[in-house]
């Protein structure tokens, strides 16, 4: 083999090679994990805490990414004799000399694009004005309930997040975030809020609020980073070049907009029962979570987490200098028992409350749905684009579509396949509509990947799984939920997952029924007994 590319995507990676990958960034992440609590959450500083590194997030961390890539090089090393290896940064070039004597050459380094940073800073800059503008001060008697809301779309009848449940209650206030909106829409948002029980952070926001915040951008590259090390390697020029790159720059910039909305209330006397975040423990969650903490002590601090296990989204995992630091709410509400074994992978003092499962609850009004599909099968896409192009094109390289047999796609709500697939599909790749409920219930098999919440519900709805992609996670994932194993299927090749359609596919219905048991059901999901938790808030 004359060169080895670790700078093309990761898809694209020499197979044995992505098969080292896959298993460092399967083995390296509570380590990982534990390398940035313990160096970052004994003492916070407010600007690393908003970073990307911060976040701790594996699925996007640059830091990790390139941990992995070296242990993933000198494993492969062993095994193959190679002329170049290609590589994205100086780091891994001169940590490779240590174990390779040959040529090895930096490509696509990365550079941070100025034009996408004026952008973010301009856009911050043009809703804080607007807001000024069209926003009508809300007059605020007594104690308030402040409930965090992300915003995704103008179309405001449909809440995916707490299903309208707080929208007529009047000490309840909504405290919307915009998410990959344009001005033209947050507009029309802002007009709305003017009508609900809405309070937009800008109205408590003054100027130099937004410049401290943008400013981020600046005092990045001063934040001072001393050695540490991952094992035996010293990965302080990783950190560091992370932090340089700026990534998730929006929503640093958010998260401390959200730490100078909580500090400003309390400058202005505001009184507050308690906080519900939206807690995914991202960088903009740290922001509220930490500022409420710190300048409402003695309030009630809650995060709803209206969803399932995904550990490769590491952020959700509260580590133990980060629950002692209090940058995460004081109770993390799960929607069911199964879930708590894997939020408190680090920390067992997590005070976790068995609450209202808003998207899931309507399972228990279901009946299980016979008349499923035998010879069509469904792909699922999530939010990662490069994972749904590989999915596709696996599914292409099957004998199930070969012959032609009809393959539905269903889109992630925010993600449009057109937005990021520029291949022509084949015929019989159809992309279909409706509700989740409506579409999936009617399929015996699911074709998917990742982290996406839509899985578990899919096997609640009496499908059966295939991931086609082996990253590990998944397994580990359902292994945490209990699904039992011959409701899904991780396969690590084509006749694999081939064999798999087939199977599934001709499967008696009566083998689809598992979660048809409603005490199975109810030890995935909370029932009525615990709905009523959230008129106590």
């Amino acid at each position: 083999m004359k060169y080895l590319d670790t700078t093309i995507a990761y898809s694209k990676y020499d197979e044995k090679f992505r098969k080292y990958y896959d298993r460092y960034y399967f083995s390296l992440r509570k380590e990982y994990l534990n390398v940035i609590d313990q160096n970052f959450y004994k003492k916070i500083d407010l600007d690393f805490l908003v970073s990307s590194v911060s976040e701790k997030n594996i699925s996007s961390s640059y830091v990790f990414h390139n941990i992995c890539l070296y242990y993933s090089i000198n494993k492969f090393l062993n095994n193959k004799k190679i002329d170049t290896i290609f590589v994205e940064n100086q780091f891994l070039k001169k940590n490779i000399k240590n174990f390779y004597n040959g040529k090895v050459e930096v490509l696509n380094d990365k550079k941070i694009s100025i034009i996408n940073i004026f952008k973010i800073i301009l856009k911050h800059f043009l809703v804080f004005f607007v807001s000024k503008i069209i926003c009508r001060k809300k007059i605020i008697r007594g104690k308030i309930n402040l409930v965090d809301i992300f915003i995704t779309s103008n179309d405001l009848k449909i809440d995916r997040y707490y299903k309208d449940y707080f929208l007529d209650k009047k000490s309840y206030y909504h405290i919307p975030t915009f998410v990959n909106m344009n001005l033209r829409k947050i507009i029309n948002c802002l007009f709305f809020f003017n009508k609900k029980n809405y309070i937009i952070k800008n109205q408590f926001l003054t100027f130099k609020d937004i410049l401290y915040s943008v400013n981020f951008t600046f005092r990045v590259d001063k934040i001072k980073i001393k050695k540490i090390f991952f094992k035996k390697l010293d990965i302080k020029d990783l950190i560091t070049r992370e932090l340089y790159l700026r990534e998730n720059l929006n929503a640093s910039i958010t998260g401390l907009q959200n730490y100078l909305f909580a500090k400003n209330l309390k400058q202005k006397n505001i009184e507050i029962k308690s906080v519900l975040n939206w807690c995914e423990n991202s960088i903009v969650d740290k922001g509220w979570n930490y500022g409420f903490r710190l300048f409402f002590p003695r309030i009630k601090t809650y995060g709803y987490q209206g969803y399932f296990v995904e550990k490769k989204f590491s952020s959700l995992d509260i580590t133990s200098n980060e629950f002692k630091a209090k940058t995460c709410p004081e109770y993390i509400m799960i929607v069911g028992q199964i879930i708590k074994r894997s939020r408190s992978e680090f920390v067992k003092k997590i005070k976790f409350i068995y609450t209202k499962a808003f998207r899931f609850e309507y399972l228990f009004h279901k009946k299980f749905y016979k008349k499923k599909i035998n010879n069509k099968i469904i792909i699922l896409l999530n939010l990662e684009e490069e994972t749904c192009i590989e999915i596709i094109d696996k599914i292409k390289k099957t004998q199930f579509a070969k012959n032609m047999n009809t393959i539905f796609i269903k889109e992630h709500p925010l993600l449009r396949l057109n937005q990021f697939y520029h291949e022509a599909l084949p015929k019989n790749f159809k992309i279909i509509n409706g509700s989740f409920y409506d579409v999936i219930k009617q399929f015996k098999v699911i074709i998917t990947s990742g982290s996406s919440s839509s899985v578990y519900e899919s096997l609640l709805l009496g499908a059966k799984v295939i991931f086609p992609i082996n990253d590990h996670y998944d397994n580990l994932n359902l292994e945490l939920l209990d699904v039992p194993k011959s409701y899904y299927k991780v396969c690590n090749n084509i006749q694999e997952l081939d064999k798999h359609i087939h199977l599934y596919l001709n499967q008696n219905i009566k083998h689809f029924k598992y979660y048809d048991n409603k005490n199975k059901l109810k030890n995935s999901i909370n029932d009525k007994k615990n709905n009523n938790f959230f008129d106590k808030i």
